[in-house]
């Protein structure tokens, strides 16, 4: 599965949200969440379902892997095709960063396009007035 490539580099984090969502988590899940969270956004949305490759990619123990697998079960979804855990508050907000790149790159283009415009105006207005003062 080829990941999105963006470059994001950073997370909105909302202390609030987190601390609510997390309140039951002991503190070895809420390690494993942090890290999993982290990986997920640095993987471009993508952390896979064989728990054996995931252990090894956040360096999880084994003596851990049932607070991995709860950890997954309340704050990862799995993906249609069972291939990879989805998470849709990051994938939400990838989409939203995607979207504000998007309009930033149409922008640019619209100011690039003014000026421009306004350069190749007042070449012309130059133009004008040298064969006037001919």
């Amino acid at each position: 599965m080829a990941a999105p490539k963006t470059n994001d580099f950073y997370i909105r984090f909302n202390t609030s949200d987190f601390i609510t969502a997390t309140l039951g988590l002991t503190p070895q899940q809420l390690g494993i969440y942090i890290k999993l969270y982290s990986i997920y956004w640095s993987a471009k949305r993508v952390l896979p379902s064989d728990l054996a490759k995931l252990s090894r990619i956040g360096q999880f123990s084994p003596e851990h892997q049932a607070d991995l697998e709860a950890v997954l079960a309340e704050f990862f979804v799995l993906s249609e095709d069972r291939t990879a855990y989805r998470h849709s508050e990051l994938d939400a907000q990838a989409a939203d960063n995607q979207e504000k790149r998007e309009r930033a790159v149409r922008n640019g283009k619209k100011g690039a396009a003014v000026k421009q415009a306004n350069k190749e105006a007042d070449q012309q207005a130059e133009l004008a007035e040298e064969a006037d003062g001919f």
